[in-house]
């Protein structure tokens, strides 16, 4: 998984080449989201997602340091065939953030939830 540049060269029938460069290439291994939450009043968070209708156990998986200093936890979603997933989060200990019981729903790369907003993680 990266970003490449790709050079190729073809040779035709008559012996004359040609040659095409492709820069910064993308190769995806897998259908992962990254997904940050802000919350620096948890001393640790978990995030209970569902994907393609399939709830984690509750509370969820528990979330990672981040490696973006605008949030505080991390993790990352395997989406397998799915585009989306439905997330809340909670403290492993009864404190929830499901935005008022509807959840987030994210799609993308990578997503980021703080103050109850959604926001795409550059």
């Amino acid at each position: 998984e990266g970003d490449y540049n790709v050079s190729v060269t073809v040779t035709d029938a008559s012996g004359k080449k040609t040659s095409a460069e492709i820069e910064d290439f993308k190769v995806k291994t897998g259908n992962t989201m990254a997904v940050y939450y802000k919350n620096s009043s948890w001393s640790k968070a978990y995030i209970h997602y569902k994907v393609n209708g399939t709830w984690t156990t509750v509370p969820g998986v528990k979330m990672k340091d981040s490696d973006n200093s605008e949030y505080t936890w991390m993790y990352t979603i395997d989406l397998g065939e799915a585009t989306s997933a439905v997330v809340c989060f909670n403290n492993g200990s009864g404190s929830w953030d499901s935005r008022n019981g509807s959840n987030y729903t994210l799609s993308g790369e990578k997503m980021g939830v703080k103050s109850g907003n959604v926001y795409v993680v550059e």
